[in-house]
């Protein structure tokens, strides 16, 4: 073989070695597409230019349109850019839209609105009603953070009725209670013939209002009027307030008081608490009316314990001891 021949022989070797070579496939992901699936085993990027239209499902109607994975634990990114845009979800202007958001039978943590700057939100509802609910432990705060802004409940036109605590079981509402900071209540001070009712018209839990923490029981009734020896019941004493002594009785009487402890059963809340009071009126006739007290607890004061004939005397009593139920009449 002559030297001409093993040089093109060799030439021929290392042109088709390098070609295998510069053949040999780099190692990449497998993607496979078929007519209804685009399948991958590495990451899937699908991007265009700055102002590509990309679409995706458009044509489907009764399909179901899936994104991201089942048992997936990592993120799912939507409108995560940096620039200015408008995210619509469930837009359409036919067709009702159910929309669900972290309603699953888990304990999904879903925040949604911003803090910063002129964030904003609106929540809106038509006639088919606004609803926020919990379960029986769960805690509300509204308005929590809220320092120099306004905190408005109810339409400035509304003639439907706003019920605050409505609810049949025991508790209390507190209003304006924050121990810093001096608070202007407000009630009813419209340029308007306002109706305002304050205390119950219950006679189990007592009647009446508490003011700077001592009950002030007001609840005039129907007058009780007596031509007898008579024991007033604490209804009566409370609720009614007015005892009538008429002008044809024939002889002085007695006007007793109910005991105590049900005097202190009657009052605001069924309980008492030393400095809280109540005030009764006697209009007497011809005779005399003589206060008994109902038992040792109550002390009528010297003075009062008889009320002449043809007078008319206010009888103010404070209980001195919630405890004890110690009581005294002026």
């Amino acid at each position: 073989m002559s030297k001409i021949q093993k040089l093109l022989i060799l030439t021929l070797v290392l042109v088709f070695g390098a070609a295998l070579f510069l053949a040999a496939p780099a190692a990449k992901a497998t993607l496979t597409i078929d007519a209804t699936s685009m399948t991958s085993n590495g990451a899937v990027t699908i991007d265009g230019v700055a102002a590509s239209t990309y679409a995706i499902a458009t044509s489907t109607t009764t399909g179901t349109i899936t994104i991201g994975g089942l048992a997936q634990t990592g993120n799912i990114d939507i409108a995560s850019s940096t620039g200015n845009l408008t995210l619509d979800l469930g837009t359409g202007i036919t067709g009702v839209k159910t929309i669900h958001i972290g309603d699953s039978a888990t304990a999904n943590v879903i925040t949604i609105g911003s803090t910063n700057g002129a964030a904003s939100l609106a929540l809106q509802v038509g006639t088919g009603n606004f609803s926020l609910n919990g379960v029986a432990a769960s805690t509300y705060a509204i308005g929590a953070s809220t320092t120099g802004g306004t905190i408005t409940i109810g339409g400035t036109a509304q003639t439907g009725n706003i019920d605050i605590a409505s609810s049949t079981g025991t508790l209390t509402l507190d209003l304006a209670t924050g121990i810093t900071g001096v608070k202007t209540i407000n009630i009813g001070t419209g340029n308007v013939a306002n109706k305002i009712t304050i205390g119950s018209t219950s006679t189990t839990a007592g009647t009446g209002v508490k003011i700077n923490g001592v009950s002030t029981v007001f609840h005039p009734t129907t007058a009780v009027s007596f031509s007898a020896e008579t024991t007033s019941t604490a209804s009566q004493l409370l609720n009614a307030g007015i005892f009538l002594h008429p002008d044809n009785d024939t002889a002085n009487r007695n006007l007793g008081f109910p005991t105590t402890a049900s005097i202190a059963l009657a009052m605001p809340g069924g309980a008492v608490a030393a400095g809280d009071t109540f005030s009764f009126l006697v209009a007497n006739g011809v005779y005399v009316v003589t206060l008994v007290a109902g038992d040792a607890s109550t002390t009528i004061t010297e003075g009062l314990t008889k009320i002449a004939s043809s007078t008319t005397r206010v009888v103010y009593c404070q209980f001195t001891n919630g405890v004890a139920l110690a009581m005294t009449c002026y």
